[in-house]
């Protein structure tokens, strides 16, 4: 089993995608066996905060030697301590101005293993892990009803309309330039929006500003056109400037609901329309050829007021999560100080 670090979830700091290789396979930088309990710190880019605390499942992995690895003394350091210490806000804001690289920041084992590390006493160590491995716990299960919440509407949509490639419930389809007119937005350079405006603008990455003056009133829906953001689907807020970065839905066939057409949309992976060379790009000619499922009207309200109640749910749970996090930050930064 070989450990790098794209096999690293870096929310739950632990390992998730391990390689399984013949030793013949194995890369020249598998160079360290672990055991269990051992904390690995990434020595690269450490404002990303790469860091696991290796189980059991994984002792006697080979990890890569682009990670530091850290085993605590038995009796005398607690591994969830340094675990919770080496990824804490502060360690790493330390470990971030001491990177040297400027392409390619990265630190040494030397750099990791020399900062200034006083714990308490083992007792004490055992007591601050488990509180705040309790309040890494309530976050994760927040973290996962979100995720639980976004997946019911997608597995609902999927029961209620199927896909649209195969219509097995045979429902009307119609291509998205059938139903639908986009018309690219208006230019408007960082410099000339009125940060105090009221007026939300919208680019391929959803909101990216303020304005002082609107293009629309009404709800819009809106496509990312260039970059990375190339297909990705928002609605706005009313009264909204959608800048040139996107595509807007200028006419709708009243058999749509914009909020439908939205979700349907989003679940269309319209990014994979893209044009493939240099800068990912995305026209109205080449998204209006994506076959658009049309159910009855009741259908698709009733699919909405699923989506709606979701979003109720996903938003608590959202506000409760924003409110464990900065928990979590602040007993880390009080017991670990």
């Amino acid at each position: 089993t070989y450990i790098d670090i794209s096999a690293i979830d870096r929310e739950e700091r632990s390992i998730r995608n391990p390689q399984r290789l013949p030793g013949i396979d194995a890369p020249s930088r598998a160079r360290q066996r672990l055991a269990a309990d051992d904390v690995i710190v990434s020595t690269v880019r450490p404002n990303l905060n790469t860091v696991a605390g290796v189980t059991t499942e994984h002792a006697s992995a080979i990890a890569s030697t682009g990670f530091c690895v850290l085993r605590a003394k038995p009796t005398k350091l607690d591994s969830r301590y340094l675990l919770h210490w080496i990824s804490s806000e502060k360690v790493v804001a330390k470990l971030v101005s001491l990177a040297t690289g400027a392409t390619y920041p990265a630190v040494s084992d030397k750099v990791i293993k020399s900062l200034p590390f006083d714990p308490p006493l083992y007792p004490e160590q055992r007591r601050v892990s488990a509180i705040l491995d309790k309040a890494d716990a309530l976050r994760r299960k927040r973290q996962e009803a979100i995720r639980v919440a976004a997946e019911f509407v997608r597995s609902t949509f999927a029961d209620m309309f199927g896909d649209p490639h195969t219509n097995a419930r045979s429902l009307p389809t119609a291509s998205l330039g059938e139903v639908a007119k986009l018309k690219s937005g208006d230019f408007l350079p960082s410099h000339e929006m009125a940060g105090a405006g009221d007026v939300l603008v919208y680019g391929g990455n959803g909101i990216n500003g303020r304005h002082d003056r609107a293009m629309f009133d009404e709800v819009k829906l809106v496509i990312g056109r260039v970059g990375a953001y190339c297909g990705a689907v928002h609605l706005t807020k009313p009264r909204s400037w959608v800048t040139d970065n996107a595509l807007y839905v200028s006419a709708l066939d009243p058999r749509l609901r914009l909020e439908y057409l939205a979700f349907a949309l989003t679940q269309a992976n319209l990014n994979q329309y893209s044009s493939q060379s240099g800068q990912p790009l995305v026209s109205a000619s080449r998204l209006y050829p994506v076959e658009i499922i049309l159910p009855p009207l009741g259908l698709q309200d009733e699919f909405l007021t699923v989506l709606n109640h979701s979003r109720v749910v996903q938003s608590t749970q959202e506000e409760s999560l924003v409110e464990v996090e900065r928990l979590f930050g602040s007993l880390s930064t009080e017991l670990l100080a």
